[in-house]
């Protein structure tokens, strides 16, 4: 019996120190959005529907993450829709740029 508790409890802990880790991370995940939102608002770099979905999602992460692994990939998602923005608006961004040089 001692044999079987001892390659048990590794194995509860490694699923603990992951459940735990997941979490963390998913809401690290949601702080980083957060914290690009209010920096895209204040700087108006962005525009203010990518700024409210960034919120709405964020919440959402924070409040839900744990609920699905599913509900986590919107974080991955949201990746995708901000980096297609950006590189759609480079050519903005590089007139703006010439326009104050």
């Amino acid at each position: 019996m001692a044999t079987s508790q001892r390659g048990i409890r590794p194995v509860l802990r490694q699923i603990v120190a992951s459940d735990i880790m997941n979490t963390a991370a998913i809401r690290m995940a949601a702080v980083f959005m957060m914290s690009l939102a209010t920096i895209w608002r204040k700087t108006g770099l962005m525009p203010r529907w990518l700024v409210a979905i960034s919120y709405l999602v964020a919440v959402g992460l924070l409040i839900f993450g744990d609920l699905s692994m599913w509900v986590a990939m919107a974080f991955p998602a949201w990746v995708l829709v901000v980096s297609g923005l950006i590189l759609a608006r480079r050519g903005l961004f590089d007139q703006l740029r010439a326009s104050h040089h």
